[in-house]
């Protein structure tokens, strides 16, 4: 949630773009559907936006390799599986009732299938279904070089323009209903006068500047001011490690705090920093490369201006905030500087299995090498208000269209976002695309499907958990699932599920029945299992807060899951 992709990773998703080869129900849940059914939004100057201060970028999206368009294949026909395999098919597609569905053979249609053939289709007649009309108007590379040609973070016009290219696109492929839902929060941005500063000072003389290429890069949701003090090197700031610390005797309390990404999130890093007494936290990836990496530190989603209510139309609520904002100060620091830092601290030495091998050994700290000098930690962000923009697809259910399924996509993003956004909403509107066309041959989904593309994700799921804020009360009892889309690619080696207790028997059908991008007529559950007997307990993990199916099941009692193709290194991120 927010957080970049880890560089390893990122090289390894880069090379898979290199290379190619050549219904009428309406319900209270469509905030103002009726009044939107010929909505475009209406853009401003770019002069006039506020993020005048985030510089383009070009996209890093080059053109797709075989493997890769695998990889996509297999999510998509994955997320397909567990929409309408299970839970919103409802037999009455002519062309299937014509040619008489058979029952399937295996495990799973005994324990969920029902046996009026007349009504249900089965497995192998949807994969059919969906495949034939997915292949009828493919547009995936197209979408992807779209929403990833240049940064679109939230509240920024790009990000307008690619929420109106995806209500359109909604619009063209006949969905039954399609609308924005509109919020106004308050979000963290870098201070465009005053920048960030990380120094190693003498009394009150700077002895070195560590400044950053890219002022982009920030925590959002930091306290702000400025801490002068000692340095303590915290592993990955985890509560072992801050245990660890303790019983060497190195005292953190009053002190900033070092320590690189991965295991836990950059909030519960902050959080744990913070609760040993820290004043601050500088944040390096752990890679060889030099990088700094962005990400929030509210250890919670939503807007943390008001939490627990929704955040329409500037709608006024108590003066209050949430918990989970840190008292202290956050700040992501290049590999680069993290070197140079971590090679003045002096003290007990780190343990062995705390240094990364490409870095030299150093030590606990708080003192540094020259016991005169000191760091200082200078954080200047800074709130604007900003409008949110959700757009939202419906197809009806038939049988029951009061309740649905939700499957959303996150698509802000600080950079172009192809291994992120772009992957995450090219799926989604292709997603939408399929079923639209299955429906109109004659397709009957029991229940909806809400189709959704979400805005500030990378500040912690905002824009999803402030729909949720004002839908709860209906929410609990009406939806049966949401599927996150946010990190379906990070990489090629390992498949991982995160969801709801309840979906594991699910999701161990669905892997059996979709072949791995890896190795052809080979299940992604039979090459995982091939590899690793016990790989379900690194595969099937639980919803943790930095996934941006998390709201869902902790506020909203819906269950939901999310997976991802990953690096084996990304088990640690």
């Amino acid at each position: 949630m927010g957080l970049r992709l880890p560089e390893r990773a990122m090289d390894k998703v880069r090379g898979l773009f290199r290379d190619v080869v050549t219904s009428t129900n309406s319900f209270s849940i469509y905030h103002g559907v009726e009044d939107q059914e010929s909505a475009e939004l209406q853009l401003e100057d770019k002069h006039d936006e506020p993020q005048a201060l985030h510089p383009q970028r070009g996209s890093c999206l080059s053109s797709i390799t075989p493997l890769y368009q695998k990889i996509l294949l297999a999510i998509i026909v994955a997320v397909a599986a567990f929409i309408l395999g299970i839970l919103v098919t409802y037999g009455s597609c002519t062309r299937c009732r014509k040619n008489g569905p058979e029952p399937v053979a295996d495990d799973y249609n005994s324990e969920y299938q029902q046996d009026d053939y007349n009504n249900i289709l089965h497995w192998t007649d949807l994969r059919s279904l969906f495949n034939d009309n997915y292949k009828e108007d493919e547009q995936m590379e197209d979408t992807l070089r779209k929403v990833s040609k240049a940064t679109h973070p939230a509240g920024s016009n790009e990000n307008k323009e690619l929420a109106d290219y995806i209500l359109q696109s909604f619009k063209s492929y006949g969905l039954d209903h399609t609308w924005l839902d509109t919020h106004f929060v308050e979000l963290h941005y870098p201070n465009s006068n005053v920048a960030n500063s990380v120094k190693i000072i003498d009394q009150n003389k700077t002895v070195e500047e560590f400044r950053t290429d890219d002022p982009d890069v920030y925590c959002p949701y930091s306290a702000t001011g400025k801490v002068v003090s000692g340095l303590v090197y915290a592993n990955y700031g985890r509560d072992e490690d801050f245990a660890h610390l303790t019983s060497q005797s190195v005292n953190t309390t009053g002190q900033l705090v070092i320590v690189r990404t991965g295991f836990i999130s950059f909030a519960e890093k902050v959080y744990n920093a913070q609760s040993a007494g820290a004043l601050g936290v500088l944040i390096y990836p752990d890679t060889e490369e030099d990088i700094a990496v962005y990400g929030h530190v509210h250890r919670g989603t939503g807007d943390p201006s008001t939490p627990g209510f929704p955040s329409f139309n500037h709608t006024q609520f108590p003066n209050f905030e949430s918990s989970g904002l840190p008292k202290i100060l956050a700040q992501p620091i290049s590999t680069a500087t993290a070197r140079k830092l971590l090679g003045k601290i002096a003290g007990l030495k780190a343990p062995q299995d705390w240094i990364h091998p490409s870095f030299s050994g150093n030590g606990l700290g708080p003192i540094l090498e020259n016991p005169q000098h000191r760091v200082s930690l200078e954080v200047g962000n800074v709130r604007q208000s900003v409008e949110l923009l959700n757009v939202f697809g419906s197809i009806t259910g038939r049988i029951e269209p009061e309740h649905y399924i939700v499957v959303g996509a996150q698509r802000d993003s600080w950079g172009p976002g192809a291994a992120k956004s772009a992957v995450g909403t090219a799926i989604l509107i292709e997603l939408a695309r399929t079923m639209a066309y299955m429906v109109r041959g004659g397709f009957q989904p029991q229940r909806s499907v809400l189709f959704v593309s979400w805005d500030a994700g990378d500040f912690g799921s905002v824009g999803a958990t402030e729909w949720l804020e004002g839908y709860l009360s209906m929410l609990h009892l009406k939806a049966a699932a949401y599927i996150c889309l946010d990190t379906p690619v990070l990489g090629d080696e390992k498949f991982r599920v995160k969801s709801s207790p309840m979906f594991k028997s699910l999701m161990e059908f669905v892997i059996k029945q979709v072949d791995n991008p890896r190795r052809s007529q080979q299940s992604i559950f039979d090459y995982m299992s091939s590899q690793d007997k016990d790989w379900q307990k690194q595969g099937m993990l639980p919803l943790t807060v930095d996934t941006g199916a998390f709201a869902f099941t902790a506020f909203g009692g819906v269950p939901a899951l999310e997976f991802s193709f990953v690096e084996v290194r990304d088990d640690a991120n």
